[in-house]
Formats: C-alpha cells, sequence, structure tokens
C-alpha cells in the first residue's frame, strides 16, 4: 500500500535560488521557517 502522508524534509544552510533550482516543480510546495523579514512575509503569503 501507498503511504499518502506528506513528508517534511527540513533543509539549513541553503540559500532560496540553489533551492528552487533542485526542488521547485509544478504542484510542489515549500514552507518557510525562517525569523528575518523576508521570510515572515513569504509565511503570511503561504
Amino acid at each position: 500500500m501507498h503511504d499518502s502522508a506528506p513528508h517534511v524534509i527540513r533543509l539549513d544552510g541553503l540559500g532560496n535560488a540553489e533551492f528552487l533550482s533542485r526542488y521547485a516543480a509544478p504542484g510542489r510546495i515549500g514552507l518557510c521557517g525562517g525569523s528575518d523579514a523576508v521570510t515572515m512575509a513569504i509565511r503570511r503569503a503561504q
């Protein structure tokens, strides 16, 4: 049976551009969890 539960993968030390070039694809969701102003704005938008 296929496990359909969501999987959380935490990545540290990876810049936004590098993250997007590695993992961005249609239908994927990335959550942001930092404390700087840009990250907090992204969290609010999500």
